[in-house]
């Protein structure tokens, strides 16, 4: 059977952030602050996102649902 990978995005508003999940559990999850070292940032997820699919070692082609 295949895995299915879900990225949830948090966008919007201040804390944007991203994580993934593998068949329903949780692999990883971050704030995009951690990368742009800037509080409470509203920008796209873009180092969050690409931090979760590092960590699950896949590729965006790979995930199901977003």
């Amino acid at each position: 059977m295949r895995d299915n990978y879900t990225i949830g995005i948090n966008f919007l508003h201040s804390d944007t952030s991203a994580c993934i999940f593998k068949n329903n559990e949780l692999i990883a999850g971050s704030e995009e602050e951690r990368f742009t070292r800037s509080k409470h940032t509203s920008l796209f997820p873009e180092n969050s996102i690409k931090f979760c699919l590092n960590e699950a070692n896949i590729k965006l082609s790979e995930v199901n649902n977003i």
